[in-house]
């Protein structure tokens, strides 16, 4: 069914389209943003967005690796999955699902655009330069978010192998002021997830710069304004968690192969003091076989990366893993989702959309298709 040009030219006239507009879907929102000059202009209204989109995303949602949005809908029992601003690149934490993304200049020399992505609000906040020039090298980088105002605020920690400096973001200010804290990396390193439990501030290292480190973990003492460290052999992989005052993390048991197991890090004292990961739940072996596609797991953190990716990411009580099979069978529906209930200790095989697109589709047909879904403007916080 064709659309009538001149019905739709001066359907403004007749109904409300903002109050349309308003109402679409995460995805179709901006893919309907193409349909008049008014709702393209919308799209990038910051005080519109807020207006419209005051109530969260239910949980449980997730940002799943470089896909989209992966979220549920309780009325219709469902899951659905909607791509994210492809220009989010190098992304870091997502607290709350707030998204820091961190991008290189044209010339990749330094790092000139942080950015914040609201998923709820659908707006992004470009954050301000730090310091005097941009950042050559990739920071630690720890978020908090305050969920009790509308819409949420945040707070973003950088802890810089540069200056050895730290340097503190409020949105509520938009400004940055230096700590006196000197953050000291052996190497450089950039934070994929973090979280914020009794005044602490605890980011974990990435997984592809872990085997160069015997600890999992970087912290910063809001009151004391000190960083330290949080020891530990047991390696692990993208996304640190949090629930009822414990850090869980994901890793595979020491065979390798056999079986995942979650830990679970009491935070009792002083995050400084020797940490003792517990076993909290093991995921049943045939759940494990069907994740995992039957494909061998060796003991090797680059094998693992490239051959068979695992993905974890967590909400509240929720715990998704996320694998793909590898990329020479890559295909729809080759991809495993594996939910765990942190409160119940359940396990749950889902049947999800599939996010990767086909091998014959390359990376850039599928983001010159997503441009045009997400080219507003970037929002000054």
């Amino acid at each position: 069914m064709e659309m009538n040009p001149r019905i739709w030219s001066q359907l403004q006239y007749h109904i409300d389209m903002k109050m349309i507009f308003a109402k679409l879907p995460f995805r179709e929102f901006f893919q309907m943003r193409l349909v008049c000059k008014e709702w393209n202009r919308l799209a990038s209204d910051r005080g519109f967005l807020e207006e419209s989109f005051r109530d969260p995303i239910p949980k449980p949602y997730f940002v799943v690796s470089d896909h989209g949005l992966l979220a549920y809908d309780a009325s219709s029992g469902s899951w659905s999955c909607t791509p994210l601003p492809p220009r989010l690149r190098l992304k870091g934490p997502e607290v709350e699902g707030l998204l820091y993304s961190i991008e290189l200049d044209s010339e990749c020399q330094s790092f000139d655009r942080q950015e914040v992505f609201n998923v709820h609000t659908r707006v992004s906040y470009r954050l301000p330069q730090v310091g005097k020039r941009p950042i050559s090298i990739l920071p630690m980088v720890g978020m908090m978010v305050d969920t009790s105002v509308s819409p949420y605020s945040f707070q973003i920690i950088l802890g810089s192998n540069e200056n050895r400096c730290t340097q503190f973001f409020d949105s509520k200010s938009n400004s940055w002021t230096e700590r006196r804290s000197k953050f000291d990396h052996t190497n450089q390193a950039f934070s994929s997830s973090c979280v914020h439990e009794n005044g602490f501030l605890y980011m974990n290292v990435d997984v592809d710069d872990r085997p160069f480190y015997d600890y999992i973990m970087d912290y910063y003492d809001l009151e004391k304004d000190e960083w330290g460290k949080v020891y530990d052999t047991r390696g692990g992989f993208h996304e640190i968690g949090s629930w009822q005052g414990s850090l869980f993390d994901v890793h595979f048991q020491e065979s390798w192969g056999e079986t995942i197991t979650v830990f679970e890090l009491k935070l009792d004292g002083h995050p400084g003091n020797e940490a003792y990961w517990s076993a909290y739940a093991d995921m049943p072996h045939d759940l494990f076989s069907w994740l995992t596609h039957g494909v061998e797991i060796e003991e090797s953190d680059i094998l693992i990366e490239k051959s068979q990716p695992i993905d974890t990411r967590f909400c509240s009580e929720y715990l998704l893993i996320h694998t793909i099979v590898s990329d020479d069978e890559r295909r729809a529906g080759a991809e495993r989702f594996v939910l765990f209930n942190l409160a119940t200790k359940a396990w749950e095989k889902l049947q999800l959309p599939a996010l990767r697109r086909t091998a014959a589709e390359s990376s850039q047909n599928r983001e010159l298709r997503y441009r045009s879904l997400f080219n507003a403007e970037i929002s000054e916080s």
